[in-house]
């Protein structure tokens, strides 16, 4: 993920949801560690999908090309 964006998101497997959004920090904390790369496809899009104001499922549609 660094080699792509400089800041790692949390990614939740769904049963942890309520323990990230209810818990003391120190507990959900503990469910935030690194994913497994695995699990993980990285897919170039495009320049629409920074801009907060734009919505629609066109924005999750990948682009041709390498990623990296």
């Amino acid at each position: 993920m660094a080699d792509i964006y400089k800041r790692m998101p949390v990614i939740l497997q769904p049963e942890d949801y309520e323990t990230w959004l209810m818990a003391d920090v120190p507990d959900a904390l503990k469910i935030a560690g690194q994913y497994p790369s695995q699990l993980l496809e990285a897919l170039r899009v495009g320049p629409d999908v920074g801009n907060v104001r734009n919505e629609g499922p066109q924005l999750t549609e990948a682009l041709a090309g390498s990623l990296l």
